[in-house]
C-alpha cells in the first residue's frame, strides 16, 4: 500500500506544479500533499513495528 500511496503523491505533486502559486487548487495539492506524507508515515511507522507486537498475555499477564 505504501508504494500506491507514493504514486499518488507523486502525481499530486505533478498537479501542483502546474498550477500557480497561491490558488485554491494550489493549496489543496498543498494539504493533500501533506496528508500523503502523514499517512505514509503511519503506514512506516505501523509495518515497522508489526515485528515486535505481542499478542495481549503473550508470555505472561494481561496488561
Amino acid at each position: 500500500m505504501r508504494r500506491e500511496v507514493r504514486e499518488f503523491q507523486h502525481h499530486v505533486r505533478q498537479w501542483a506544479a502546474r498550477l500557480p502559486i497561491g490558488t485554491t487548487a494550489y493549496l489543496g495539492c498543498d494539504i493533500l500533499n501533506y496528508s500523503l506524507i502523514l499517512m505514509d508515515m503511519q503506514l512506516t511507522a505501523a509495518i515497522d513495528a508489526a515485528p515486535y507486537e505481542r499478542p495481549p498475555g503473550f508470555g505472561g499477564m494481561d496488561s
